[in-house]
């Protein structure tokens, strides 16, 4: 073989190799892109909104926040609030809730009976009210301020809640409202309580969103979260609030039902002409959805490049807590176009629906079968309300009601039984 053939077959050889070497190379590329994560989460989102469609700057992963918290539930639901370790998940470190009385006044009868039942329902509400600030402090980790001797939202009372570094985190609000304790923790109180890097330096206990909804839902049986605010903070070009208004016009605010929500904008200026606020609002505050995109850099008067999309939910199911990513990119277009979480439906809980359903047949079935009955025990009682109810009600109802001072007791005399003894005269 002369040596032009040689080199012929050499430089068809080299051809081949490089051919095959980079067949291999687009064959492992191709498993590289489908298995291996995303470096962005915004481009991993199913629906990319046009207006947000650019490439964003690299930067650090954006987590879905919890920025506003409030609940409520019945007082009376922290009579067993002890028993947390026996209800599903293991407790450790369970917190040291004052032991409950007991109502030894039962096994009395006459005046001593009624005065002991009275120092046992004040006793009751003390131990209760000890129990919810032993709440705040053993399982959320804050320290709570004297009674205010004011409330909000139609309560009559309230106490602050401060970080151990003193920070004020929210409030609570109890007396009146049937009853209820109302719990409201503030951006301030929202960031501390999952931020278990503070918790620890504060020597507070883990908390987790899943730890939480475990106190709340299957301890506290609170089904219904008033309110909670997810928010995510971009720190680039990515999100700017006039990307969000371009948004908007594309139609990426768009929830399955019901109408699309309105619009507003919030600028605030100094006397100079300079801008000191932009806030882009989507939806109602009075409504369960409501979007508010706004320049945090401007907000805290700073230089750093801060836009926040923040949304506030009302009314929603307290499973929210354990997958708000989730929740969040299920809001609509623009929503997952932000985060990349699998998209979870928001709806009103069940048991909501169910609850309102049971009080509406059971109203029904009153109406229906004793209207003309009450109808006339209220004609023979002279419209006395109170007689009436005292003819109804059971004693362990009525001494129920009493209890939870849904009813006076001076208002509810014993009207059954002096019929009965009446009627046995």
């Amino acid at each position: 073989m002369t040596f032009f053939m040689r080199a012929c077959v050499y430089v068809y050889l080299q051809r081949a190799l490089f051919v095959v070497s980079m067949h291999a190379c687009n064959k492992y590329m191709d498993i590289l892109m489908t298995t291996s994560p995303k470096l962005h989460p915004v481009l991993e989102a199913k629906i990319v909104v046009p207006a947000l469609a650019s490439e964003p700057v690299a930067c650090k992963k954006r987590e879905v926040a919890c920025d506003w918290l409030s609940w409520s539930c019945p007082i009376s639901n922290f009579k067993t609030i002890h028993k947390a370790g026996k209800s599903g998940i293991k407790v450790e470190d369970n917190p040291d809730f004052t032991p409950m009385p007991k109502p030894d006044y039962k096994s009395m009868s006459g005046k001593s009976r009624t005065a002991a039942s009275e120092l046992y329902k004040r006793q009751y509400l003390l131990i209760l009210m000890a129990r919810i600030r032993q709440f705040c402090t053993g399982v959320l980790g804050f320290d709570c301020g004297p009674n205010n001797g004011k409330g909000k939202n139609f309560y009559t009372d309230s106490f602050a809640l401060i970080t151990p570094d003193g920070l004020r985190a929210g409030t609570v609000n109890f007396g009146g409202n049937n009853n209820t304790v109302f719990f409201e923790l503030s951006g301030v109180g929202s960031s501390y309580v999952f931020d278990n890097n503070r918790r620890r330096v504060c020597d507070s206990r883990y908390l987790s969103p899943f730890t939480l909804h475990f106190w709340l839902s299957v301890v506290l049986d609170v089904q219904v979260l008033s309110r909670i605010d997810l928010c995510i903070d971009f720190f680039d070009d990515y999100l700017t609030v006039d990307l969000a208004r371009k948004a908007y016009i594309e139609g990426a605010f768009r929830r399955c039902t019901g109408k699309y929500p309105k619009c507003s904008n919030v600028y605030s200026n100094s006397i100079d002409g300079e801008l000191l606020g932009d806030t882009f609002y989507v939806g109602s505050r009075q409504s369960n959805v409501c979007w508010r995109i706004y320049d945090k850099g401007l907000q805290m008067e700073s230089d750093v490049n801060w836009v926040r999309a923040e949304v506030e939910l009302k009314k929603v199911s307290v499973a929210i807590l354990l997958n708000m990513s989730g929740t969040f990119s299920g809001l609509c277009e623009f929503a997952a176009s932000l985060e990349s979480a699998k998209p979870v439906k928001l709806s009103i809980p069940k048991n909501v629906k169910k609850a309102a359903l049971t009080l509406v047949q059971k109203t029904n079935w009153l109406r229906h079968m004793c209207s003309s009955s009450l109808s006339a025990l209220l004609t023979h009682c002279g419209g006395d309300i109170g007689q009436v109810m005292g003819l109804i009600l059971r004693p362990t109802d009525l001494d129920d009601l009493v209890m939870h001072e849904v009813l006076d007791r001076i208002s509810v005399p014993p009207s059954y039984s002096n019929l009965i003894n009446f009627s046995r005269g």
